[in-house]
């Protein structure tokens, strides 16, 4: 009698939706995979030809690169544009266009299927294809993307005249275009200020989501012509989602401030401009419809403190605090404090807070934040989602049960230290009272004290998931592995991960005890 397939037990008991869904991945798959291992646009056009599914994920994936559209012409003529306007209209993901090799058949293809465009990814950078584009009259004649609901422009050119190239003009008379994306390799160089003044002569007031990002990796600011043309846009726009990580002029902080529908919030402050921005006395309510604030700043000061304490939003339910230097364990308190008495503490289940405070500077008794500064944080009730990174924060043992009792509802707890050396772990006794007393918790991840008790003392009933500790770099195995077998017995729901490896990748090792046999091997 035949063993019967695991893996034909799992497919029959799927619905047939289910089945359909794997089916379709597995399709895309094979024609990526054929694409990629370089077989040749035509045997991917003619394994298009064997049925409707591949002809479809064949689309998806030569749509993806304009120039090869071209032996598709062969597949059933006159079908071509019946099927892909099919495909566009049931996967918005199709309509990526990318130009390597620009020639004018290729930007004609673009134009005939410019109507079923909703998605517009353009990457601009080229002085040679900004010469194509212009001698080809792309965008001359009428508005081509009628339907577009999604554009992101990609610059990663220093030479203006490249930019001549970009979609603009009556792309912004279409009403129906509501997420605007901006990138730039280069933001020192007005990268966005012609297509941020069409948005502005167009009066185009549509916009629900704006992102605007250098991808420089520096810390890098708006120039002065962008900052007003994004300032004018910012005018004249009801957004719900708005995405920067340049410092914004004070006058665009504003405008944010007083949108009766902005949801999301994710911005970067220099002193300066949010200085100006809280001198402001004629706002006095701001941001009061805000769900979600990611605020990055060099450090924490009297005026962050001042643009926190501006916020008037009663139902923010998500705070990202980041900040690239040390910050004085006097001044975190004072915001900690701040926000502990604001009209939206009730309502905050995510806290996520990055001080980039030197990790590799031997703190002083002065730079740690202990308990007292922490105590604030026993005010926000309904924590659900809880995340600290910093080197210089100390949890005692007595606090952590404070915590716990505070937060009954947590579901996910982590604290990371970056670099290889701890030197505060967490105390064994406060992770075990936070297994006891939160009986919704699922995630937790620290970096341990190697101070494990006898085990026989310490029961619990918890149902977390996951669970990931770091031990100090070089503890002896046989330590690591008691910690395995304390942390099996406190979380018994599944095998914990104990990383001891501190690699530069952040890679985690599960090492368990050896059995018997294995050490005899």
């Amino acid at each position: 009698m035949s063993t019967p397939n695991p893996s034909l037990a799992v497919w029959h008991g799927q619905t047939a939706s289910q089945k359909c869904l794997q089916i379709d991945e597995l399709c895309e798959m094979v024609v990526r995979e054929l694409y990629d291992e370089g077989h040749g646009k035509g045997s991917v056009a003619s394994l298009a030809s064997t049925c409707r599914t591949f002809k479809l994920k064949a689309l998806k994936v030569l749509w993806e690169h304009m120039e090869s559209l071209k032996p598709l012409d062969s597949l059933l003529p006159g079908q071509i544009q019946r099927c892909d306007g099919k495909c566009l209209a049931e996967n918005g993901d199709i309509t990526t266009c990318s130009f390597t090799e620009p020639a004018s058949a290729i930007l004609d293809r673009v134009k005939f299927y410019a109507s079923l465009i909703k998605i517009l990814e353009w990457n601009n950078g080229d002085n040679v294809i900004a010469n194509t584009i212009r001698h080809c009259g792309f965008f001359s004649q009428g508005p081509l993307f009628q339907n577009l609901r999604s554009y992101s422009f990609h610059d990663n050119s220093r030479f203006a005249s490249s930019r001549l190239s970009v979609p603009r003009g009556s792309l912004f008379l279409n009403p129906q275009l509501n997420d605007l994306q901006l990138f730039s390799e280069y933001p020192e160089s007005d990268p966005f200020c012609d297509l941020l003044q069409d948005l502005v002569d167009k009066e185009h007031k549509t916009l629900h989501t704006m992102q605007v990002i250098d991808e420089s990796g520096m810390w890098s600011r708006l120039s002065s012509a962008d900052g007003i043309a994004l300032a004018s846009v910012l005018s004249m726009q009801d957004l719900r989602d708005f995405i920067c990580n340049m410092p914004l002029p004070s006058n665009g902080l504003n405008y944010l401030a007083t949108m009766p529908h902005l949801a999301n919030l994710k911005l970067t402050l220099d002193m300066k401009t949010t200085g100006e921005f809280c001198k402001n006395k004629g706002l006095y309510e701001r941001f009061t419809t805000l769900t979600s604030l990611d605020v990055e700043l060099f450090t924490l000061t009297e005026q962050s403190l001042a643009f926190f304490g501006s916020i008037s939003s009663p139902i923010l339910e998500t705070l990202k605090i980041s900040t690239l230097s040390r910050c004085s364990p006097v001044m975190f308190r004072k915001h900690l404090t701040l926000l502990s008495h604001s009209p939206y503490r009730e309502y905050i289940s995510t806290l996520d807070i990055t001080l980039q405070d030197g990790y590799f500077v031997l703190p002083k008794d002065s730079d740690v934040i202990t308990s007292s500064e922490l105590r604030p944080l026993v005010s926000f009730p309904n924590l659900r989602v809880v995340r600290f990174e910093s080197a210089m924060m100390k949890l005692e043992e007595g606090f952590m049960h404070q915590l716990a009792s505070a937060w009954p509802s947590l579901y996910s707890f982590r604290l990371q230290h970056a670099g290889e050396i701890c030197y505060f772990p967490v105390p064994i006794g406060g992770l075990v009272h936070f297994a006891r007393h939160c009986p919704e918790l699922q995630i937790i991840a620290m970096r341990l004290d190697t101070d494990i008790p006898d085990l026989p003392e310490w029961k619990s009933s918890s149902k977390a998931d996951f669970f990931c500790c770091d031990l100090v770099k070089g503890v002896p195995d046989e330590m690591v592995y008691r910690c395995v077998d304390f942390l099996s017995v406190l979380f018994p729901a599944h095998d914990p991960l104990v990383d001891d490896s501190q690699d530069s990748a952040g890679g985690t090792m599960l090492k368990k005890r050896p059995s018997a046999k294995d050490e005899k091997d």
